[in-house]
């Protein structure tokens, strides 16, 4: 994490939850736009997923759950 995005996450005055929530959803919008490394790489990990060839698994319990026990959050 750069010193700017400490700076921000650490400001008493956050904005609500859903302010947020829109915010990461534009920034993960910016970063996806016309990038054809990243298309192509969710391309392969979907044509790998149809026939089994690796699993899906719950963000809430693998990725979120993870990111507590980082964070002190579990």
């Amino acid at each position: 994490m750069t010193e700017k995005t400490k700076f921000f996450a650490e400001q008493p005055a956050r904005p609500p939850l859903t302010d947020r929530m829109e915010l990461v959803e534009d920034i993960l919008a910016m970063s996806t736009e016309d990038d054809p490394d990243r298309i192509a790489v969710w391309a392969d990990r979907l044509a790998a997923y149809d026939p089994g060839e690796i699993e899906a698994f719950d963000v809430d319990d693998e990725v979120m759950g993870q990111l507590g026990v980082e964070y002190g959050r579990a």
